[in-house]
């Protein structure tokens, strides 16, 4: 593998990438032959999804638990009180610490929550902030309390997030392409690696060595 996606809502069939696809615990059923994730978003919460959760990630194709996490957005928190958010993220929090499987982590207004939460629970497994868009600031304090940051396309738009990049060490890092289309995870490989200012071939084999240490079970 050359490129490590982890975390796409796309099918991809290029060998030299190794995808984690994005599903919705309880609403999306796993692609055949692919690697995937799978949690309960914030957006969808539903408890009854739980029991159908957890038999998908038992699967060996389930390489991560997620992406499930934390949103203030007020149409989300009106609709969702955070104290119901928090309970079903620490519910997949311990789903990922029984199957030992990373935990991918959406979270929008509510990092000093979060940083409580991981503080509080200990966790063995790897807590992977997926789609990583804020500042160095923001960066250091995730990192210095044990998170992975995956950065995406949002690299190509703000210079904020290109310099939270620039200051994160390098084993804390992974890349993704999310939703977006505009950019394959190549594109985001190579202007991350202009970022870090080193070549395109050390970068993967930074990401790969991180992919085998927080994904260390998994045979590719």
């Amino acid at each position: 593998m050359n490129y490590f996606d982890i975390h796409t809502h796309q099918n991809n069939s290029n060998t030299k990438v190794c995808s984690i696809k994005n599903l919705i615990g309880g609403i999306d059923t796993p692609p055949d032959n692919l690697w995937f994730s799978t949690g309960i978003h914030p957006w969808y919460l539903n408890a009854d999804f739980l029991p159908k959760l957890e038999s998908l990630i038992k699967q060996p194709q389930c390489l991560a638990v997620g992406e499930c996490g934390l949103d203030m957005m007020p149409e989300i928190i009106n609709k969702y009180p955070l104290q119901i958010q928090e309970k079903i993220f620490l519910t997949q929090a311990e789903l990922a610490e029984k199957y030992q499987k990373p935990l991918i982590i959406h979270c929008v207004r509510c990092y000093d929550k979060l940083l409580a939460i991981k503080k509080s629970f200990k966790p063995e497994t790897s807590w992977i902030m997926h789609g990583f868009t804020k500042n160095a600031k923001l960066a250091h304090q995730l990192t210095k309390a044990g998170f992975y940051l995956s950065f995406g396309a949002q690299l190509f738009k703000s210079d904020k997030n290109s310099t939270a990049l620039d200051a994160t060490s390098l084993d804390r890092i992974f890349l993704e392409t999310d939703e977006q289309t505009d950019y394959d995870i190549k594109h985001i490989y190579q202007k991350a690696a202009t970022i870090k200012n080193m070549s395109l071939g050390s970068l993967q084999q930074q990401i790969e060595k991180n992919f085998k240490e927080v994904f260390g079970k998994i045979k590719l």
